[in-house]
């Protein structure tokens, strides 16, 4: 299990600033939305709605990403 990275950027309050339906995340943020735990970050980081961002740039071991594919 590892966390996912998002397209989003992250910012500390957009939940309470974004729109309703279908938010797209704001214009510029520190780095993008990490999603969900990873196997590495323990019992307390096991699960789903977990939040936090890292810099594009930055890369680890215990972070990937979803392919997905909208069919219509």
């Amino acid at each position: 299990n590892v966390a996912e990275w998002t397209t989003d950027l992250y910012s500390g309050t957009y939940y309470k600033d974004s729109p309703g339906k279908n938010p797209k995340g704001p214009a510029n943020g520190p780095g993008a939305v990490i999603r969900g735990g990873s196997w590495v970050g323990g019992p307390k980081a096991q699960y789903s709605a977990g939040r936090g961002w890292m810099a594009v740039e930055m890369a680890r071991w215990d972070i990937g990403f979803r392919c997905a594919v909208t069919l219509y």
